[in-house]
């Protein structure tokens, strides 16, 4: 904290230098900091420190009610510092479905992203849950088992393409809820296999070997 200008004699300097007086706001120790030049006081930060110890020693928890991390950068951690370059805040409202993540619908990286959450999640939900819940009424129309050998554990079971060409589509339209989207609306072009089955038809080249199997 700033307290006032005071002169100085220093040594190898004739006249007066001008000082500025302050307080360590950590330790609350009284130092003076070079000011010659300085006019007003405004140039100052509205924290001093005496020393780079005092002044991470004061940043180093997060400012975030309930955040028990070590600071990274402007008295917040590193995700809530990333959230606050990305977003504009530091936490936005919680996810209604899994109350974990937070729902930042107004990013500024990508304009037609955003508008797209705002009509979808309208600070209801994160995009991760809005994925989950495509995934669980994808596997639901196509019959929640495997078309091959019926299981029916939803973890071991995939979404097949029954004509290939499903990494090629991936990286054309990306991995995230926007494929599930493309898949409802072409449902007829897919399958559920079981993850077994899945890799089972790539390394038979396109026919599972149970198939062989019953022949």
């Amino acid at each position: 904290m700033f307290l006032k200008f005071e002169l100085k004699k220093v040594k190898f300097h004739k006249d007066l230098v001008k000082k500025a007086k302050c307080k360590c706001d950590n330790c609350d120790k009284i130092y003076l900091r070079e000011a010659r030049g300085v006019s007003s006081t405004n140039i100052f930060p509205k924290k001093t420190f005496c020393n780079i110890k005092c002044r991470r020693e004061f940043f180093k928890d997060c400012k975030v009610d309930g955040c028990n991390k070590n600071a990274y950068s402007a008295h917040l951690c590193k995700p809530h510092y990333i959230k606050k370059q990305r977003y504009g805040v530091t936490e936005g409202p919680k996810c209604q479905v899994c109350d974990g993540r937070s729902v930042n619908p107004k990013s500024k990286r990508n304009k037609q992203t955003t508008q797209k959450m705002n009509r979808i999640f309208k600070g209801l939900m994160c995009s991760q849950c809005y994925k989950d819940i495509l995934r669980r009424y994808i596997l639901f129309v196509l019959g929640n088992k495997c078309s091959c050998c019926g299981e029916k554990e939803l973890n071991f079971l995939a979404i097949d393409h029954k004509f290939g060409g499903g990494s090629k589509e991936r990286k054309i339209i990306g991995e995230k809820y926007f494929y599930y989207e493309n898949i409802i609306k072409n449902i007829k072009k897919y399958q559920i296999l079981c993850h077994n089955c899945n890799v089972g038809k790539w390394i038979n080249k396109g026919k599972c070997p149970h198939k062989d199997a019953h022949v």
